[in-house]
């Protein structure tokens, strides 16, 4: 496991950048109640305000999908380019709190152009209003009906979003359902163990510290935070999963100065391990999020979004 410390001037200036977000945070929580929905506006205002260039599509068309647990209808966005039998579901990160179609339409627009594929974004219900599974069960729905549109379909997220792709496996192969064709993981939240070597060297760093990733956990599991036993539960934590067969083919993008890093390692080593494909490349002095930076990354997003298509 490779770690270094050294940021890049684009990830020091969205680090400076955020200090506006986190004032509104503690100016927020002189308040009670707290207001999530000025936090997650002020956290989504930041996304956008980063975000890159929107790539040309063929067409875009929003519309609803049903849940098939408690019949919410779910909002999504599909980003077409061809007529193929093969489809994206891109599934948002933002630790299951904010996040939304728009701030990431960047991603699933470079996404859907480089990869020339069908792209299904998902607009799942968020925490601390919806918990687990309502997450979980939102994107199992949409997967389901990409498998009756389509025949291949592959699962794509960031962070809280690539977690979800990743439990819908454990999900799936425990109903004994169809799984994705391959996952496509951008920095995801993978496991519960707040003590790695990354978050040692990286809790303190202001896109994502130890002390978030342990609050977007509480809000999305419903538990109070616990040492000793904190999310326990691979549809939570899928690093729990000791079969890896119920994974397909894996590509992890990383980000080098990111307390996830060490769960990520972890996930592809046990890939390997257990002879299943899993390509893991990490973009030294980058911060988590930055696949949705475009406005500082998106030279280093073209050129991830074009190693994974090559590897498709």
């Amino acid at each position: 496991m490779k770690y270094s410390t050294e940021l890049m001037t684009d990830s020091q200036e969205i680090i400076a950048d955020i200090a506006n977000l986190y004032a509104l945070y503690a100016k927020l929580a002189q308040k009670t109640p707290f207001d999530m929905n000025a936090a997650r506006k002020g956290a989504n205002d930041f996304f956008l305000a980063h975000s890159g260039e929107a790539e040309e599509v063929k067409n875009i068309e929003n519309f609803f999908i049903k849940n098939q647990y408690d019949g919410f209808q779910i909002p999504v966005r599909a980003y077409h380019v061809n007529d193929d039998d093969k489809v994206l579901m891109f599934v948002h990160g933002g630790g299951w709190t904010q996040g939304n179609l728009d701030t990431h339409d960047y991603l699933c627009r470079k996404i859907a152009k480089i990869f020339d594929i069908n792209v299904v974004a998902v607009d799942y219900r968020l925490a601390p209003e919806h918990i687990f599974p309502t997450h979980l069960n939102d994107v199992a729905s949409v997967f389901d009906w990409c498998c009756e549109k389509y025949e291949k379909i592959y699962a794509a997220g960031d962070s809280g979003g690539g977690n979800l792709c990743t439990t819908l496996c454990v999900k799936n192969t425990e109903e004994n359902k169809k799984k994705p064709d391959a996952l496509i993981l951008f920095y995801p939240a993978l496991g519960n163990d707040f003590k790695t070597k990354s978050y040692e060297l990286f809790e303190n760093i202001a896109t994502l510290s130890r002390i978030g990733v342990i609050q977007f956990f509480s809000n999305y599991s419903g538990e109070k935070y616990n040492p000793e036993n904190f999310v326990n539960n691979k549809l939570l934590a899928p690093n729990l999963e000791t079969d890896m067969s119920v994974f397909p083919r894996t590509f992890i993008a990383s980000a080098g100065c990111d307390v996830l890093l060490t769960e990520q390692y972890e996930f592809a080593e046990k890939m390997r391990a257990a002879g299943n494909d899993c390509q893991q490349i990490v973009l030294e002095g980058s911060v988590h999020g930055f696949m949705t930076y475009g406005r500082e990354f998106d030279k280093y997003v073209t050129e991830i979004l074009q190693k994974i298509s090559n590897w498709l």
